[in-house]
């Protein structure tokens, strides 16, 4: 759970509204300062999502996890191209 003091007023966020929002201003800074286009933003918000489902706890991603993911996406049969397009997704994120 995050607390956020703004305005005076206390928000309490679950660990839901703490990822989404995580994943919401990643995308607003790849929109905002990068100028990134709809393409890359749409794959890159989809491609995290994807991670959210997966693991819960996007704070929290150990080298296990990351190995478990990893092992997933090739199981998908997804080509090289796709799961290296996530892979960087995510590196971008963290």
């Amino acid at each position: 759970m995050l607390i956020e003091f703004t305005n005076n007023i206390y928000k309490c966020y679950t660990y839901v509204e703490v990822n989404m929002k995580y994943i919401d201003d990643f995308i607003n800074y790849l929109k905002v300062v990068k100028k990134d286009s709809n393409y890359t933003l749409v794959n890159y918000k989809e491609d995290l999502m994807e991670l959210y489902d997966f693991n819960i706890d996007l704070v929290n991603i150990d080298e296990v996890v990351s190995r478990e993911y990893l092992e997933y996406l090739y199981s998908r049969g997804l080509s090289r191209n796709t799961i290296s397009r996530k892979l960087s997704s995510i590196r971008s994120f963290y």
